[in-house]
């Protein structure tokens, strides 16, 4: 995987893009750009926000422990998604967040969002609108994958996978990190066991490769469109 500048990343942003110019402009100023590790915390439960944030490239899972201490996934953030916990006025974080896949994150300050929200009412209308599309489409994605079964669960996952984190290989799509079944089980809300057994059907069929490093090669993508 080939990691972006800041400048770049800024410049593509998923949230800015949608803004007022002048308010992209301050907050792009303003934004930091950090890289995360695959298994990486982004924060723990508890901890102060920094400010509005939002994935520009990676997998982020945000999970809590129940009482006899078992985890559970809260969302796993996507690409383009936007996490905005400091606009409900509390100062800690809700969840533990940690890297499934190495990650790109920028985010913007509080004081800075707030500053530009009071200057242009606009910003504060976007938001809203951006966070209500998001909020949207997060729900038919989940509703959709919980409403087939794994055999078309799995390959969907994979494919949007491929198309928003992969790289174009001499044969096909490149998943250049490792893919364990422990972060695919985590995604699809289903056992590592049951991951197993329909990636070993996938790899049968030819419609997955396995390479060094856990890595993933999808020689043609278009068949995981299920």
């Amino acid at each position: 995987m080939r990691l972006l500048n800041a400048q770049e990343v800024l410049r593509k942003s998923s949230l800015l893009d949608r803004l007022p110019a002048n308010a992209a402009a301050r907050l792009r100023d303003a934004a930091q750009v950090r890289e995360y590790r695959r298994r990486e915390v982004i924060y723990r439960e508890g901890d102060l926000i920094s400010g509005p944030a939002w994935v520009h490239w990676g997998l982020i899972r945000a999970y809590q422990a129940s009482v006899n201490g078992r985890e559970f996934t809260v969302l796993v953030a996507w690409p383009g998604e936007v996490s905005t916990p400091s606009l409900s006025g509390r100062p800690d974080w809700p969840t533990t967040t940690v890297a499934i896949t190495p990650v790109v994150r920028a985010t913007v300050p509080q004081a800075v969002l707030e500053e530009v929200c009071q200057r242009d009412p606009r910003v504060s209308i976007a938001l809203v609108r951006i966070l209500a599309a998001e909020a949207h489409e997060r729900y038919r994605w989940c509703a959709w994958l919980m409403s087939v079964p794994l055999r078309e669960r799995l390959p969907r996952i994979l494919g949007r996978m491929a198309y928003e984190l992969g790289t174009p290989a001499d044969r096909g799509m490149l998943l250049d990190f490792p893919v364990v079944q422990d972060d695919l089980a985590t995604i699809a809300r289903v056992t590592r066991d049951e991951i197993g057994r329909t990636m070993r059907e996938m790899l049968n069929e030819g419609i997955i490769e396995r390479l060094p490093g856990r890595r993933l090669l999808i020689p043609d993508p278009s068949r995981l469109d299920v």
